[in-house]
């Protein structure tokens, strides 16, 4: 099964475009302390590394796994239900493992983990934090963060969001099984961790267009309409940054990288095919370059009415074709 041929491309675009962005940061650099970068991270590697600069060693791991469901589930991310009739790019949850040491004593740490779904909520929350404190007794699962791409394709973790069909997988059954694989993951990352340093970058990525269009009246609308005459502009701002986190080993060997996009994953939210949206085909493009072993941890960033659909010029015409036409 396949996306149609002008979401198929979207995607590929995109995802080029996107990857482009932070695989093309050759300037990537130590951080300091006036860079622009996401807030989370930040406070994430200040607390580990910075808070104790004069002693601590950082110490990183990382692991992904596959949650795509064996058995067809309901999709979320839209108000009537759709059952799966297949994938185009897995589900995965991809785990960063932090911890500073002074010598052999951890001073702190932290997991945090992206997961292919519509949101974190508390049924889903709850299930990994509970697979993670199984498979790490130890760790304190208060520095445990969960973050979702925001997908459209992804099933629902809350039973009862739409009537139970014949064949199609409970979602709290989804939720015990994609639990147990990210608690494994998380349980692998924690486990290698290594030596390590971090590097930042920052690209740009035209990824997100605001979707409330605003009329002359006043009024606005969400993803109305902007080939009407009385169109004026679309409300809200978009970011177009793309920030990076790059974390190696003491042999320069990349371990992770950890990618920012303010916009939600949603581009492809109406087809009937589980999809990690975009972030699919960009984990592909950036593991060919990278390794197919690095960890690509994909955050979405502030995108409250951001979102991937081209807003306007939808209708503009080929420029090949119109050429050709007049020829």
């Amino acid at each position: 099964m396949s996306f149609p041929a002008s979401r198929r491309q979207f995607l590929k675009t995109a995802s080029a475009g996107t990857a482009s962005a932070f695989t093309a940061t050759s300037y990537a650099r130590i951080v300091g302390a006036n860079e622009r970068i996401f807030p989370c991270l930040f406070v994430i590697v200040a607390v580990l590394s910075a808070a104790h600069a004069q002693a601590a060693t950082l110490h990183v791991g990382a692991a992904s796994c596959d949650i795509t469901p064996d058995m067809p589930p309901f999709l979320a991310g839209q108000f009537s239900p759709r059952v799966s009739q297949g994938a185009e790019y897995p589900l995965t949850a991809n785990v960063l493992a932090l911890e500073s040491r002074d010598g052999d004593k951890p001073l702190d740490s932290a997991i945090i983990i992206s997961v292919d779904t519509g949101a974190v909520r508390a049924s889903i929350l709850l299930p990994i934090r509970a697979a993670v404190q199984q498979q790490l007794p130890g760790f304190d699962v208060g520095k445990l963060i969960v973050a979702a791409t925001h997908t459209h394709s992804a099933p629902p973790t809350r039973d009862g969001q739409f009537k139970q069909q014949e064949g199609v997988q409970v979602p709290s059954d989804y939720v015990k099984f994609a639990a147990a694989r990210i608690g494994a993951a998380a349980q692998q990352a924690w486990n290698a961790r290594r030596p390590a340093r971090f590097s930042a970058g920052l690209g740009h990525a035209v990824v997100a267009y605001n979707r409330r269009a605003v009329y002359a009246d006043g009024t606005a609308v969400m993803y109305g309409p902007t080939n009407v005459p009385h169109f004026r502009a679309l409300e809200g701002m978009e970011d177009h940054d793309v920030n990076t986190r790059f974390f190696r080993d003491t042999g320069d060997k990349l371990l992770a990288i950890v990618v920012n996009v303010s916009c939600p994953s949603q581009e492809v939210e109406n087809n009937r095919l589980l999809s990690s949206d975009y972030w699919g085909p960009t984990r592909e493009m950036l593991q060919e370059k990278s390794g197919r072993d690095v960890t690509i941890v994909g955050l979405c960033g502030v995108a409250g009415d951001p979102s991937p659909h081209l807003r306007y010029r939808q209708m503009r015409p080929d420029p090949i074709s119109a050429v050709s036409c007049r020829a």
